[in-house]
This record gives structure tokens, C-alpha cells and sequence, in this order.
């Protein structure tokens, strides 16, 4: 199932859309005012501590246990600190940015400093399942988030 940006001029898949019309994992979150980092598309998030009417996140490290990935917001694609987030977490699908040739089927793990996936290589924490083949780095590719963090 492809999705489009609306503001592109050819179509093709965009990255941070939900795939799978059957998403129910799906949370409404934070940013930690005080975070320092960006955040784009498909931004691995964990939960951390602090005060606020809903579950504050904050960029993960490859090797930090993931809850869930920034997903498509019409109005803001480029989340700030203290702004609210949707986040797609445990069997969600969602259109990621692969960092290298990924075969169909690969475990997968983020690279932080870009917010693409890569094959998992057994170090870092396996966040989900490649639902197709990338052929190359910057490919976007349907993910089935399946991460170790599940509520």
C-alpha cells in the first residue's frame, strides 16, 4: 500500500505514514520540553520521566529499548521539542527510510544520527521486520514495528 506526501510533485512513498489501515497502536506523546535533539519522520522514541498530561519522549539510541516511531502529521513534519506527537508503536506498519539494501523479511535496527533502518547486525535492538525489499540506501520501505518494549 503506497502513501503520499501532499505536497509532492511525483508520486512516490513518504516517509512516516502508517501503512496498514489496521494501526491501533497508535499514542499520543510529548516531545521532553527540555530535549536537545531533532526530530523528523520515523524518530525512534523511548518514554522517559517528567512531568505531563500525557507519556514524554525522547530521541532513542540504537542500543536503548524503543517504544514506538514518530509518525506523519499534516500540520508539522518536523516535531520540537514540547510539541505533541503521534507514535506508532509494537505491529504497527509504517514507511521507513532504509539506510543500505535491506532483503524482505530482514530484522532490522535504527541508525539514530539519521532516522533510517538498517539489517540488524546482532549488536543493537531489533525494532521491527522489512515487509519488502530496499534496493538501496534512501529507499522507503514498509516496517513492521515489533519492538521490545510492548503495552
Amino acid at each position: 500500500m503506497a502513501n503520499f506526501n501532499s505536497n509532492q510533485f511525483s508520486q512516490q512513498r513518504a516517509k512516516g505514514y502508517l501503512t496498514d489501515k489496521t494501526n491501533v497502536n497508535i499514542r499520543n506523546c510529548r516531545i521532553l520540553p527540555t530535549s536537545v535533539n531533532s526530530f523528523s519522520l520515523g524518530t525512534a522514541v523511548k518514554i522517559v520521566n517528567g512531568v505531563s498530561k500525557v507519556s514524554l519522549v525522547e530521541k532513542a539510541l540504537a542500543t536503548e529499548e524503543i517504544f514506538g516511531f514518530i509518525v506523519s502529521n499534516f500540520k508539522k513534519n518536523t516535531p520540537v521539542a514540547g510539541d505533541i506527537v503521534e507514535v506508532a508503536y509494537d505491529n504497527s506498519s509504517l514507511s521507513m527510510e532504509a539506510g543500505a539494501a535491506i532483503a524482505a523479511g530482514a530484522l532490522l535496527e535504527i541508525v539514530s544520527a539519521s532516522d533510517k533502518v538498517i539489517t540488524n547486525a546482532g549488536v543493537n535492538v531489533k525494532i521491527g521486520m522489512a515487509m519488502e525489499q530496499a534496493t538501496a540506501d534512501g529507499d522507503i520501505i514498509e516496517v513492521k514495528i515489533k519492538t521490545p518494549v510492548q503495552i
